[in-house]
């Protein structure tokens, strides 16, 4: 079993949490994040661009052209802000923003998740 973290809520908190966010009529429930594609993208902006330190991750939400929720990734230097670019290993400007994200429905918990459940 996991250790307890200062990050940890009490899963009746979350699954209040998630019946508000329903309650209000959003049909995005949640996302699936691939942990590898996060660590890739974390340990790639920390190689590439070591001198803005990113210590966050700022998550936006956003509709694709097949209107399509998505959240937008985008690391944060030492200062908050968005490091929206950057110039890669080949001197050419790269993005640095990243949408790696699949939305719920379609990628649900089938389980029968209580943070599902009304």
């Amino acid at each position: 079993m996991a250790l307890p973290t200062i990050y940890s809520i009490p899963l009746a908190e979350a699954c209040e949490y998630t019946r508000r966010w329903r309650e209000r009529g959003n049909n995005i429930k949640a996302f699936t994040i691939d942990v590898a594609e996060l660590n890739d993208v974390i340990s790639e902006l920390s190689r590439i661009i070591p001198e803005w330190q990113m210590t966050q991750i700022r998550v936006y939400f956003g509709i694709k052209d097949n209107d399509e929720e998505c959240l937008v990734l985008v690391g944060l230097d030492s200062q908050g802000n968005d490091i929206t670019s950057y110039i890669g290993g080949r001197g050419v400007e790269e993005s640095g923003t990243y949408d790696f994200t699949r939305p719920c429905p379609d990628t649900c918990d089938t389980g029968g998740s209580p943070l599902l459940n009304d």
